[in-house]
């Protein structure tokens, strides 16, 4: 018995009995949180990230004052990045769009010996055995937080010493969308974004931690396969990208060489897309791929909430600009 609990009065959410899709993974509120208590842990004091990579993560490399070396990806997604990583280093291994093979992620874990893989755009992939994984909740569902970290020994009185994120001011965005619209809301969205790790590591919040619980795991994953299925069907032969469509990627990714014409004619016909990641062109470094990426890769939505016409329509959309233009 619980002598400080409630007892009757108004219902409060209910809590789920199901689990969560990595049990047995560290759970923090952000990837950034994941992040730094894994360098925390492994005393890290530099860090390798490619530059075709999102901004948050100078806000950990600044709170821990890591040193930085940036890297540029190949057309296939894989690191060019040939030196060693020394004890104390960190190589960030990012998969885009779940593309390396499991066999590829071991190969380069020899090479590089201290990786962390960054599954935040794959979050179906499974860890590989013993090589550190970290996932994003919140790109694949409607939670206000949620990240998962694998690794070997984690430091569990630090993790158990992390102060718990709060939830009940960060679902705004969420219950706006859900009831009314995503374009009413897109500024309290923005507004959840920089708060997320504003007052640094924390670990998932009791809310999106039973909210996780209550998920068809088994359906998301159907539902995004056969989307993408679909939108690849129509779109192939216009995608200059080469990549595995059985991949488990978190949004469908249509490169043309007028990319940035279509995100901006899509969104004004209410299909948001987003820009990955603007701020890597401040990078004289920056290879034309990527470049390209930032300006052309149209991220097609995928994910659960729609159904085969969605996809027709979206991608008959496509088409249509296209034809247009």
């Amino acid at each position: 018995m619980d002598v400080g609990r409630d007892y009757g009065g108004y219902l409060e959410w209910e809590t789920y009995s199901g689990h969560c899709y990595y049990p047995e993974a560290l759970a923090f509120d952000s990837e950034r949180s994941a992040l730094e208590y894994f360098c925390r842990v492994m005393h890290i004091h530099k860090i390798h990230i490619p530059y075709y990579l999102c901004s948050a993560f100078d806000r950990v490399i600044s709170r821990l004052h890591l040193s930085v070396e940036r890297y540029n990806i190949g057309s296939d997604f894989r690191p060019l990045f040939e030196k060693e990583v020394h004890d104390g280093e960190l190589f960030v291994l990012v998969n885009y769009l779940g593309q390396l093979t499991e066999a590829e992620i071991q190969e380069l874990q020899e090479r590089y010996q201290h990786i962390l893989v960054d599954n935040t755009q794959a979050f179906f992939c499974p860890p590989v055995s013993n090589i550190p994984t970290i996932y994003s909740c919140r790109k694949y569902f409607g939670v206000p937080d949620g990240s998962y970290l694998f690794m070997e020994q984690p430091d569990w009185d630090l993790y158990f010493a992390l102060p718990k994120e709060t939830a009940l001011e960060n679902l705004r965005h969420l219950v706006g969308r859900f009831e009314q619209d995503a374009q009413g809301f897109y500024e309290d969205f923005q507004n959840h974004e920089n708060f997320v790790y504003r007052d640094g590591c924390k670990r998932i919040s009791r809310f999106s931690e039973n909210l996780l619980r209550s998920f068809d795991y088994k359906r998301i994953v159907e539902a995004r396969h056969r989307n993408q299925e679909i939108l690849h069907k129509v779109l192939r032969d216009f995608n200059q990208l080469q990549f595995d469509v059985n991949c488990s990627t978190f949004m469908y990714p249509f490169l043309i060489k007028e990319g940035e014409y279509l995100k901006q004619e899509l969104i004004r016909r209410k299909i948001y897309v987003p820009t990955l990641w603007k701020e890597a062109l401040d990078f004289p470094e920056l290879n034309r791929f990527a470049s390209h990426l930032v300006k052309d890769l149209v991220l097609l939505p995928i994910d659960q909430r729609y159904d085969e016409k969605d996809m027709q329509y979206i991608s008959d959309i496509v088409l249509q600009i296209m034809e247009d233009r």
